[in-house]
């Protein structure tokens, strides 16, 4: 059985997962969660494009990533977890985000999910794919769709985030169009701090690739709570993403080179 409470953060109202252990856990103690990943937003999210995000959870970032862009196509598969997201939105009052349950890969198929249980401490948003799906038939069903067959060929993107827990490559496979067509950011979650098949393949499309290691302490935080919780064993890193650009573009970085 899943518990929630309502929290105020810097960027909105948010109901949370009362056991969830750190994406809850951060908004509850410090008001925001993942703000070392704004400075990326601000400066590569361009304000009449959409965004793409796989792996929305409760909506932490989907609600200010929605106030740069003019519209945000966001997938989670967690049933659970997808309805707060939905609530998140509607109580902060974001009305361009559309929101999907479907998993994302790089093929079209039926897929059964099952429920997760959240009444124990549990990291939500680390949930992989294969460990929701189910043989069993009283799972739910959830259709895995590709972005190129599922987003409008008309939309303008200009940025894509995948946070697919390992699925990160089906996911840009899957995008393969969208990203030839519209060249966009790609930030994307890259496993084992470097992820050589992954990284190896957006540079095949044309990408230069830079190392982004946001921390999930801030010491600025909204709350003002001095006591650090998230990852204090690797200097308070929380996530090892990537910031993939294209080779044609001009930008202006002090992130790091991967080459």
């Amino acid at each position: 059985m899943i518990k929630t409470e309502k929290v105020k953060g810097k960027h909105g109202d948010f109901y949370i997962i009362d056991k969830d252990m750190f994406i809850s856990r951060s908004l509850k103690e410090y008001g925001e969660w993942g703000e070392g990943e704004m400075e990326v937003y601000n400066a590569c999210i361009q304000p009449k494009t959409a965004v793409i995000e796989v792996g929305s959870h409760i909506g932490s970032l989907t609600v200010p990533i929605s106030k740069l862009c003019h519209c945000v196509f966001s997938f989670e598969p967690q049933r659970t977890v997808f309805q707060l997201l939905n609530t998140n939105l509607r109580i902060n009052n974001i009305d361009n985000v559309y929101t999907y349950m479907n998993p994302v890969g790089n093929e079209n198929k039926m897929v059964i999910l099952k429920e997760v249980e959240y009444g124990f401490p549990i990291n939500s948003g680390a949930i992989k794919l294969e460990q929701l799906q189910s043989n069993d038939t009283n799972g739910y069903p959830a259709p895995m769709v590709r972005l190129d067959d599922f987003i409008p060929s008309d939309v303008k993107v200009s940025f894509i985030k995948v946070d697919a827990e390992t699925m990160e490559i089906e996911v840009i496979k899957g995008a393969d169009k969208t990203i030839k067509k519209n060249r966009p950011f790609l930030y994307l979650e890259s496993h084992l701090k470097s992820n050589q098949v992954l990284e190896n393949y957006v540079r095949d499309l044309g990408y230069k690739v830079y190392a982004h290691t946001p921390r999930g302490f801030n010491p600025d935080n909204f709350n003002k709570n001095p006591n650090p919780f998230l990852a204090p064993d690797i200097d308070g890193i929380y996530d090892f993403m990537i910031l993939c650009v294209p080779n044609e573009m001009p930008f202006n970085t002090n992130l790091r080179l991967i080459s």
